[in-house]
Formats: structure tokens, sequence, C-alpha cells
């Protein structure tokens, strides 16, 4: 947590400083508006929509049926918390899931490592497949492309051969049988096509949400960008902050939106600008939407509940 703290404090002290440092040229180009943190707000909601959907869906083939209205408070919630250390909003989700649905850890892992499989392979097809069409970094774009496509096409030949039991379950180290555990969750996710299919269409309407708040965070600077160079952004910065280990993705997500822009002809202070107005009125809308959601959900939390079926619980 502390190192994590650390890292936040860096990254955001960083991006301050290249922004203060050219401000007297950025000051020239604002031009916010009303309508710039409409749309951008409008994009993040249909988000924090997707997001419930997406956990919706992803709860089925588990046999947990979750109400679109309480998958979509726990996205909000979720979303909110994750902007503290230790992945909070996960951890907070998976509590409730267990608290009031009794969806077994193990599973809701299964469920984390499925949609950020195919959200992260989503992203880094989209991209480098422009990036491909366009002829720039072509050697390392067709990585991307072929190296998560064909690890998703073993995921879903390994699915479709599932016969709902994984070998070793009952192994006699915990260890062994958590891991087969969220294995055989994974695999039952991989094995249902439609829900797949589904989980990938949710990704493309995520970059392309995206890449719209980013088109008119460029505005927002006076740099107009097309749509091809939004998803081209929204996707590869979208990647990289899955990867990111500091809350909220900061700064890799902002750092990979200004290296796209460099990459594509665009000064990197613009991208980071543009990222910037970007993340500011997401994050804030996420505060005034989020935290009520937080503590209405946190209210509905049997904690007593999950203390003592925390000591009771099997691994089931």
């Amino acid at each position: 947590m502390t190192l994590q703290w650390a890292l936040t404090i860096a990254v955001v002290g960083g991006m301050a400083f290249v922004l203060a440092s050219r401000w007297s040229q950025l000051e020239k180009l604002l031009t916010f508006s009303t309508g710039t943190v409409a749309i951008i707000g409008i994009g993040a909601l249909a988000l924090f929509v997707i997001s419930g959907l997406v956990l919706q869906a992803l709860a089925r083939p588990f046999h947990l049926h979750l109400p679109f209205a309480e998958a979509f408070v726990i996205g909000l919630a979720d979303a909110t918390l994750n902007y503290l250390p230790l992945k909070a909003g996960t951890v907070a989700t998976g509590t409730i899931l267990w608290s009031r649905h009794r969806l077994a850890p193990t599973k809701f892992a299964a469920m984390i490592a499925g949609t950020s499989i195919l959200g992260m392979w989503v992203s880094t097809t989209m991209g480098s497949a422009l990036l491909i069409w366009r002829g720039v970094a072509v050697a390392w774009a067709w990585a991307l492309l072929i190296v998560p496509t064909a690890g998703v096409v073993f995921l879903l030949v390994w699915g479709l051969r599932f016969d709902g039991h994984m070998p070793d379950t009952e192994h006699a180290h915990w260890f062994v049988r958590t891991i087969n555990r969220v294995l055989d969750g994974v695999r039952a996710i991989f094995a249902d096509v439609t829900l797949v299919v589904l989980m990938i269409v949710y990704s493309v309407a995520r970059v392309a949400i995206v890449a719209v708040q980013l088109m008119v965070a460029f505005r927002a600077v006076s740099t107009p960008i097309g749509f091809g160079t939004g998803v081209i952004m929204s996707s590869l910065a979208t990647a990289l902050s899955t990867l990111s280990i500091i809350p909220g993705g900061l700064g890799f997500r902002e750092g990979g939106v200004a290296g796209v822009a460099a990459l594509l002809g665009i000064p990197a202070t613009i991208g980071l600008a543009a990222s910037l107005i970007e993340r500011t009125v997401t994050v804030v809308l996420t505060a005034v939407c989020g935290i009520p959601a937080t503590i209405y959900v946190s209210r509905k939390v049997s904690w007593a509940l999950l203390m003592r079926g925390s000591g009771q619980e099997s691994e089931a």
C-alpha cells in the first residue's frame, strides 16, 4: 500500500510538472466548455452501464442471476474504490458477491481473469490492426496482434473441450485446489461462446466510447483528431493501464495516450493534457456517483454473516 501511494504521488507529481512546464503553450490552446464536460461525462456514465452489464453476464456461468440495478451499483462502487491501493474496488466487489450471493472467491477470481483477458485482447487487436493499416510501428503492431490472438484462440479451444470438471480439483494441497478452481471457472467462461462474443462486444463498445471521449478532450486543447486515431489511443492506453499496479491506472493510461499521440505525430504534451482532461471529468463523476453507491452497498452487506462464513467456507 505504501509503495502504491508513493508511486501514485510520484506519477501525479510528474504529470503536473510536465504540464506546468508547458503551461504557457497549453493555455493558449485550451477551449474548455460545458459541452466538453457533458460529452465526456455521458461517456463515463455509459462505461458504468457497460461495467454493470459485464458483471451481470459474467455471473451467469456460475448460476448467479444479478439484477442489472444491483450490478450497476456494485460496478460504481468498484470503480470508485479502485482509486485506492490494493485493488480495493475489486476486493470489495468480491466481498459483496460472497456476502450477498455466496459466490466463491475462486469463481470471482475466474470472472476477473476472464474479463481482463478478453478486454486486453480486444484492446491490443483494435489498436495494432489500425496501426498496421496506417503503416505505423508495423513490427511490434504485428506482435501485439498475433501473440494475444493466439492466446485467446488457445483458451477458446481449451474451453470448448471443457467437460465441467478440472483434474485435481480435490487435490490435498489448498493452493493447488484454489488454482485449479480458478482455472475451472476461466474454462467455464471460455466454454460459453455466446458469453465470449458478448464480452467482446462490450469491450469494443468500451474502446469506442473512450475514443469519443478522447476526441472531445483533444478538441479542448485545439487539436482535433479522427475517430480512428481516438480508437488507437483508447485501445492501447487501455491495454497499458490494465497492467498498471497504480490505483486507477493513473499515469499509465495518460502516458499511453501521450506515447501513442507522439507515435502518430501529435506532441506528447498535447496528448497528456487531453488525457488528463478526460480523466478529470471521469474521476469527478465517479466520485459524485460512486461514493453514494459505495455507502449504499456497504449497508447492504451482511458483515456479521460474512465473518461467520469466512471461517466455514469450504472453497466451493
